[in-house]
């Protein structure tokens, strides 16, 4: 779905033949066997999908994870297990003598074989590590980036027995014209494109056979060495929690109705995004095992990053880099959008998952982890960013106890110091030790993680991993503080004053004028990929929408009153700045308007 390349297609024409686009007169005799072959495999294994079937109700549904029952269905099956861990042995042993022996390109080459044989568990956790090339390396990353969507296939007629066995019919029944290779494959799944009668592109997605056991047995695992770690430290916490939460979401992958209706989900939070596309689920052609959806026509970043390597020197122009700029300042926005503002936040937005559209608009093809942040944590996480980028640390605290992130028995007064200390001063531009202080610290104060708290911290790490292979020098908290501002500023919800007052003053009560520079360049919508005001220096002044701007400003300066209420010298300040700068604004429209009235006289 990610990529553009030949491929051969199987259709159907008005006499009930099967025949290859490509060439049919050389293929009419291929696809009879082949489909006579797969309706072999059908008969030969049609015992295998209901064995399969017995195991998945023994484990549960594949949407619902439940350790107990993962505990009793493994429990009674210590071979199996003990297997496993023989094959997570072997495969180690594998890669540390791969690390010593090999040279560093076939060394990289043989741990993304290693992951690959591992299982879909493993591949996840590479495809996000793929996305961190400042912290595994540029090299290894590419390597592993090849996991997110083009891993290793598997059997096309598998792929067509579980499409038949899911839907009832032969896929050749039931489209018009399907490619007989799939165009990406991922962890769980790989996605064919096809189309229905009435002519529709369609990207059909099926998933991996046995999937759900592989991965349950790697939880299992990992519940089993988490719980050996806890006994061995003689810790009182339970860390197999960890393994359930990284379980229950991965579990949550694995029904695709659930997917498609996370899908709509998405797509009705974010309507308002005009840059942002969202394929239309087919639920009828939708199963637990096969997802149908619109298909969409569009770039990856994996292949425009190709592009781009293989520019040279002149890379810098390039349409492609152009267009990963792009991509990045959508995905941010966006993705700062769901964080802030709807609370629908699509947690798993690695490079596989996103699409370049020809329309140049940003693309989410995959809805298998969704997370909701509810309207406090959302408020939480918005005060956090501005009491960040102020160095006000105590400010932070209370926001961590908002997100619930605190125990009641945490003294915050001494976490804020501690905080304070580790990371001297504003972390403004350093989310990456912020991470690393937080997780020193969160094992000190036994900080509490909830669900989505995990899943929003890894989206934000993916984020920034990803716009930092475009931009060196991007950081996180820079991006997300004109955002978290533009939301305060623009919502009907009411922020208490303190959280503007301690991001516009001073310790000493002086109003840092830099931060106003700032609120006044959120005015212009420049975090705003395809806002319809046009915006000053990219489309050109001639555009830029005054009326829009000035309710903005006024609506900027009534809230910005109410919080610097109690500071009379920083809000006489402001006002005097504020109306500097709207004087500023009037001043360029009326000599734009009298600059258009004398190039239509000259005319």
């Amino acid at each position: 779905m990610a990529k553009h390349c030949d491929v051969k297609k199987v259709t159907r024409d008005g006499g009930g033949v099967f025949n290859s686009s490509l060439n049919r007169r050389r293929s009419r005799c291929r696809c009879a066997l082949r489909r006579k072959e797969r309706r072999e495999v059908v008969r030969r294994s049609g015992g295998e999908r209901q064995r399969e079937r017995e195991r998945e109700n023994e484990l549960g549904k594949g949407s619902v994870y439940d350790p107990q029952i993962l505990d009793e269905y493994f429990n009674s099956r210590p071979l199996k297990v003990t297997a496993r861990i023989g094959e997570i042995l072997a495969a180690t042993s594998r890669g540390l003598l791969a690390s010593v022996a090999l040279p560093q390109q076939k060394r990289f080459s043989a741990y993304r074989e290693i992951i690959e044989e591992l299982g879909p568990a493993f591949m996840k956790i590479a495809q996000t590590l793929s996305t961190r090339a400042d912290l595994i390396g540029e090299e290894l990353a590419a390597e592993l980036g090849s996991l997110q969507d083009r891993a290793k296939p598997f059997s096309n007629r598998l792929a067509y027995k579980i499409i038949e066995q899911e839907l009832g019919r032969s896929p050749l029944d039931i489209f018009e014209e399907m490619d007989e290779t799939p165009v990406a494959a991922a962890s769980f799944g790989q996605v064919y494109r096809a189309t229905l009668e009435g002519g529709q592109a369609v990207a059909v997605k099926v998933q991996r056979p046995n999937v759900l056991e592989n991965i349950a047995v790697d939880i299992y695992v990992l519940r089993l060495a988490l719980n050996l770690v806890k006994k061995l430290a003689g810790m009182s916490r339970d860390l197999r929690l960890i393994a359930d939460e990284v379980g229950s979401g991965l579990f949550s992958e694995l029904d695709y109705k659930m997917e498609a209706s996370n899908a709509q989900t998405f797509a009705e939070a974010h309507v308002n995004l005009e840059y942002v596309v969202v394929p239309k689920p087919i639920f009828q052609l939708t199963t637990e095992r096969v997802l149908t959806t619109e298909w969409v026509d569009g770039s990856s970043p994996a292949s425009l990053f190709e592009e781009v390597n293989s520019g040279g020197a002149d890379c810098k122009d390039s349409g492609a880099l152009v267009k990963l700029k792009q991509m990045v300042n959508m995905g941010v926005a966006c993705s700062l959008n769901q964080l802030l503002s709807s609370g629908v936040m699509h947690a798993d937005p690695h490079p596989g998952n996103l699409l370049f559209t020809t329309e140049g608009k940003l693309a989410y093809i995959d809805f298998g982890l969704l997370t909701i942040v509810t309207p406090g944590h959302r408020h939480g996480m918005l005060s956090s960013i501005l009491h960040m980028s102020s160095g006000d640390w105590n400010g932070f605290v209370e926001d961590m106890d908002r997100m619930e992130l605190l125990k009641p028995t945490v003294d915050k007064k001494v976490l804020g110091s501690d905080l304070g200390e580790m990371m001297g001063g504003s972390s403004f531009n350093n989310f990456k030790k912020l991470l690393k202080v937080m997780a020193i610290l969160g094992l000190k104060y036994k900080f509490t993680l909830p669900p989505y708290y995990v899943l929003v911290v890894r989206s934000l790490a993916t984020l920034e991993g990803i716009a930092l292979q475009v931009d060196a020098d991007f950081k996180i908290v820079s991006a997300a503080v004109p955002q978290a501002l533009y939301i305060i500023l623009n919502s009907k919800r009411s922020f208490p004053s303190e959280v503007l007052e301690s991001f516009l003053l001073k310790p000493s009560g002086l109003l840092r004028e830099e931060r106003i520079a700032k609120v006044l360049e959120v005015l212009k919508d420049k975090n705003q990929p395809t806002n319809r005001v046009n915006r000053l220096g990219e489309r050109g002044e001639e555009n830029f929408g005054l009326v829009p701007y000035l309710r903005k400003w006024y609506d900027v300066f009534q809230t910005a009153t109410v919080a610097l209420r109690e500071k009379p010298v920083a809000l006489l300040h402001f006002w005097f700045i504020s109306i500097r700068a709207a004087s500023a604004i009037l001043r360029r429209a009326l000599n734009m308007r009298l600059g258009k009235m004398k190039a239509d006289v000259l005319k």
